[in-house]
C-alpha cells in the first residue's frame, strides 16, 4: 500500500532535519572559515531537499487519508424475485428464500401478528431461510392462492 513505511520515513526525515539544524547552528557560529561557508551552503541545500521530501510525504499521506474518506460504491444487489408461497397443510411452514411474513400470512389467510405471536417472532422483518413457523390453528384450513406483489 502507498502509505506503508511513510511513518518511519517521516520520523527518519525529522531526525535528519534536527541533526542538520544543529550542524547549521554550529557552522553559523564558525562562518569565518571558507570551508565552513561551503559546508554551510551544502547543508542549506540538504535541508531544502529534506523539506521537499517531507512535503511530498505529506501529500501522499493526505491523498491516502482522502481515499479512506471516500466510501466505495454500493455493491449491486440482486433483487429477490417474488417467490410463490407454498402452502402446507401440516400447520407448519418452512421459510423459503424471498418469502416475507406478510406474504406467508396472506397465503395462509391469517395475519402477520398471529404468526408472530404463535412463533414468538419479535420482528416481522427478520426471518431465516429454513425457519419453521407454526401457522395458527384458526387459519390452517383457509388456504389461499399466492398473494399478489402488492401484499409484500
Amino acid at each position: 500500500m502507498p502509505w506503508e513505511g511513510l511513518e518511519a520515513r517521516v520520523e527518519a526525515l525529522e531526525t535528519i532535519q534536527q541533526r542538520m539544524l544543529a550542524d547549521l547552528e554550529a557552522l553559523r557560529a564558525d562562518r569565518l572559515r571558507s570551508d565552513t561557508r561551503m559546508r554551510l551552503a551544502a547543508l542549506e541545500q540538504a535541508i531544502k531537499t529534506v523539506d521537499a521530501n517531507r512535503e511530498s510525504d505529506t501529500q501522499h499521506i493526505l491523498a491516502f487519508l482522502r481515499s479512506l474518506a471516500v466510501s466505495p460504491p454500493p455493491s449491486p444487489r440482486k433483487p429477490v424475485g417474488l417467490t410463490p408461497v407454498t402452502v402446507s397443510g401440516s400447520g407448519e411452514h418452512i421459510v423459503q428464500p424471498g418469502e416475507t411474513l406478510s406474504r406467508i400470512a396472506a397465503a395462509y389467510g391469517t395475519t402477520v401478528e398471529a404468526i408472530q405471536e404463535a412463533n414468538h417472532v419479535p420482528n416481522a422483518n427478520v426471518l431465516r431461510v429454513g425457519q419453521r413457523l407454526v401457522i395458527p390453528e384458526a387459519a390452517r384450513g383457509k388456504k389461499q392462492a399466492t398473494p399478489s406483489p402488492e401484499l409484500q
